[in-house]
């Protein structure tokens, strides 16, 4: 069997809802980051709209995708 690699950014987003339900939660989740950075500066407000993203995923893939996927960073700040 064939193992086909898709790109970090196919797996990065939960399955699409409908645009407009989809888009009041991605605002939703980025005032989450942006006020979670404001309490920690150090962080990315980008790494954590991501990692919030991912807690909505089942436990399973989290941890499949958590163990198979690394992002190297250089400094945030």
């Amino acid at each position: 069997m064939k193992c086909v690699s898709r790109p970090l950014a196919d797996e990065a987003v939960p399955p699409q809802r409908d645009n407009d339900n989809w888009l009041l939660h991605s605002e939703k989740l980025w005032r989450q980051a942006h006020a979670i950075v404001r309490e920690n500066p150090n962080l990315d407000a980008g790494d954590v709209y991501h990692s919030l993203q991912f807690l909505e995923l089942p436990a399973g893939e989290r941890l499949r995708r958590g163990l198979t996927r690394v992002r190297a960073r250089l400094n945030t700040r």
